[in-house]
């Protein structure tokens, strides 16, 4: 019954969801590059140890045709893109590799006020060394400092040899420590009744009912979801299904 409650009530976006960013690069490779004898394809593979700012990326040689695409993804903190198709690299390295990373930073702290600030950031660097094929790995930092790399391994496994040694949220937590790096997360899963409880208080007050795009009702949902709360969700604490209630920090 808590969707019927919601779609009655808000029939909006649920406002402890994160927009991710995102970015169309499944066109980018419609058919990976072909590979020949002297090189290998190489999966592009985003990593953000940054925990302020969600990054939507792209990829392009910088030497290489204007607007032609090689990779990107999107992550969010802490988050691993994945291994996406492809782009086709020496087997053998030589200087003079350089990719553009063009990016757009999303930052989370503008999350709770429904006015997102994005930052555009662009940036030519040289693929390092590298002695063996592997993923191309993407690596934002904090400060929106990035960093390309070449390895079969992952960040946190032996032989990786990126900037920080450990995964991003240990990474994180081993300098700012676990509420600072877990600031730009919602306090409850998202689908948790704790969750519900929060976002019900909150369009459930006198001033978000009467600004309702679709009044009559919503006062009428919002006492019928508050009873459902009050008898039968399982939740944390039952003074969360009080309209009244308030958070701690």
């Amino acid at each position: 019954m808590r969707l019927v409650y919601f779609l009655l009530i808000f029939l909006l976006p649920l406002s402890g969801c994160q927009p991710k960013p995102s970015i169309a690069v499944d066109a980018v490779a419609a058919s990976a590059p072909a590979a020949d004898a002297n090189s290998f394809l190489a999966s592009s593979r985003g990593i953000n140890y940054d925990h302020e700012f969600g990054h939507d990326y792209t990829l392009r040689w910088a030497d290489g045709p204007e607007g032609e695409a090689v990779g990107g993804g999107s992550v969010g903190p802490f988050e691993d893109s994945g291994q996406n198709c492809c782009i086709s690299l020496p087997k053998q390295w030589r200087s003079g590799l350089k990719l553009q990373v063009k990016w757009t930073a999303l930052d989370l702290s503008t999350r709770k006020s429904n006015k997102w600030r994005t930052e555009d950031h662009q940036v030519e660097l040289e693929i390092p060394e590298y002695r063996a094929p592997g993923d191309l790995y993407v690596l934002f930092y904090p400060g929106q400092a990035v960093e390309l790399l070449v390895s079969a391994h992952e960040p946190g496994t032996t032989g990786w040899t990126g900037r920080e040694k450990q995964p991003p949220l240990e990474a994180c937590t081993a300098k700012h420590g676990q509420k600072e790096c877990m600031k730009s997360f919602p306090k409850y899963p998202r689908d948790s009744n704790e969750a519900f409880a929060e976002r019900m208080r909150k369009k459930c007050t006198p001033d978000a009912i009467k600004k309702s795009t679709y009044p009559p009702g919503s006062q009428a949902a919002c006492q019928s979801m508050q009873k459902e709360c009050r008898e039968q969700w399982v939740i944390k604490d039952k003074k969360m299904c009080e309209f009244d209630y308030v958070e701690a920090e």
